[in-house]
């Protein structure tokens, strides 16, 4: 598409970044003195009737809500498939370990490319035949590996790489080079983070190999020799890389390393947003309202557990608003 087919979109999402729950609203979430007061404030600020009851189903839906909107207001919204596709791929994961380990099912996420109703159905009937975006070959691989090895962290594994390899592939449709960019950090900030988890544990390549998707940079086979090492080994490469400056958050904790990553990809978000035509300022507004709702799961539930307020401050992500 042109990038002048936009325009009618841009201008709506413009009206609609109005209502983006600023920094010192989000701050002032944070200070509240008790939980039913944070409700409160949230319901004035358009998070209607929200409440601790089914919190995570509550912001699912108005994550699909932000979806639905755009389909409705984009010419294409195709074109941000590719980010929808982590949704799809948890709720395969879903799936297979209800079919193969009896566990419960719930927890569906949506917006998805695919219902996960019919991805449920696909599974529960061994019958991966009609899945698309990658989904049919991760289904046949991790199911084989569940029921083998009875092993769901194996098992999230292979459905992360196959996550990452298809968000890569589905990316290069758009011929976006801001999506197509936005895309390959996304995948290696989560490639980092999985070699992360699994050096040091006493992985062997195959594991670390299941586990670590093609993506472009950092060399793949550089890092899972280094990850098959040690922890102090894969930070040791990671610095004599472009990632230099990121594993220093990784010597942190995941914690630390993951609130890091979010902040560099709304940052380039924000590089973006005030552009006239285009994808780019519709992705934008879509990614801050997704860390809007991501910052609100976290303060709530956050304040639920009695953790203190500048523990909760320090995992809130910054917004552009």
């Amino acid at each position: 598409m042109r990038e002048t087919d936009y325009a009618y979109s841009v201008g709506v999402i413009r009206y609609r970044e109005t209502y983006l729950i600023s920094k010192s609203d989000m701050d002032a979430l944070v200070d509240m003195p008790d939980i039913e007061s944070s409700l409160s404030f949230l319901d004035s600020k358009g998070y209607k009737d929200i409440s601790l009851e089914n919190l995570n189903a509550y912001l699912n839906q108005k994550s699909k809500e932000v979806w639905d909107f755009l389909v409705e207001t984009v010419p294409n919204s195709t074109v941000f498939s590719f980010y929808l596709l982590k949704n799809d791929f948890h709720n395969l994961k879903v799936s297979l370990k209800s079919k193969v380990l009896g566990v419960e099912t719930r927890d569906f996420l949506q917006p998805s490319c695919i219902s996960p109703e019919f991805l449920k159905e696909r599974v529960d009937e061994k019958d991966f035949d009609n899945l698309s975006y990658g989904l049919k070959e991760c289904a046949i691989e991790a199911y084989d590996v569940l029921v083998r090895t009875k092993d769901g962290f194996l098992c999230d594994l292979v459905v992360d790489r196959h996550c990452l390899d298809a968000v890569l592939k589905e990316v290069q449709k758009t011929r976006n080079e801001f999506l197509i960019s936005y895309a390959n950090t996304f995948a290696s900030f989560s490639t980092i983070k999985t070699a992360y988890r699994l050096a040091g544990g006493r992985r062997d390549k195959e594991i670390i190999n299941m586990a670590v998707c093609h993506v472009s940079e950092p060399d793949r086979v550089e890092l899972v020799e280094a990850c098959a090492k040690s922890k102090e080994a894969l930070i040791s490469y990671l610095k004599s890389t472009k990632f230099n400056d990121i594993a220093k958050y990784l010597e942190k904790s995941v914690v630390v390393y993951e609130k890091e990553c979010d902040e560099r990809l709304i940052g380039m978000c924000m590089d973006v947003k005030d552009r006239v035509l285009g994808p780019e300022p519709i992705f934008a507004y879509y990614m801050a309202k997704e860390m809007e709702i991501a910052n609100i799961r976290i303060i709530l539930y956050c304040m639920r557990n009695g953790i203190d307020k500048e523990t909760i401050r320090e995992r809130v992500r910054n917004i552009y608003v």
